[in-house]
């Protein structure tokens, strides 16, 4: 299963830093690509900064989260994306059951403006 969020981010000057916060003790993998850039992996929870918003406007972020259910006491999975450049935030939070050692993807997109 997936699921996704296809969000607007209206840049101001100051830096914009992504946030992924992995959830109920389980283990991810991200994989975070600024257009015009390289993608990125990160394992579990990371903060990523993307640099100031007047150089972001027009561009698209994408943050591909895979989260694999590890515990034996829960199949709960879930992941908190925050971008944030001090003024404005955009938080977002979700979660799903996976089954067991299942496994979710989470896909964010961030339309810088």
């Amino acid at each position: 299963m997936a699921q996704s969020i296809n969000t607007p981010f209206q840049t101001g000057p100051g830096n914009v830093t992504l946030k992924v916060h992995i959830g109920d003790g389980q283990m991810a993998s991200s994989v975070v690509r600024l257009q015009g850039g390289s993608p990125e992996t990160h394992e579990n929870s990371f903060q990523k900064d993307l640099g100031p918003g007047s150089d972001l406007a027009g561009k698209r972020l994408l943050c591909s989260t895979l989260v694999t259910d590890v515990r034996d006491e829960t199949d709960r999975t879930s992941v908190r994306v925050v971008v944030t450049d001090g003024a404005t935030t955009v938080d977002e939070s979700r979660e799903e059951v996976a089954g067991d050692v299942g496994v979710v993807t989470y896909a964010t997109v961030v339309r810088f403006r």
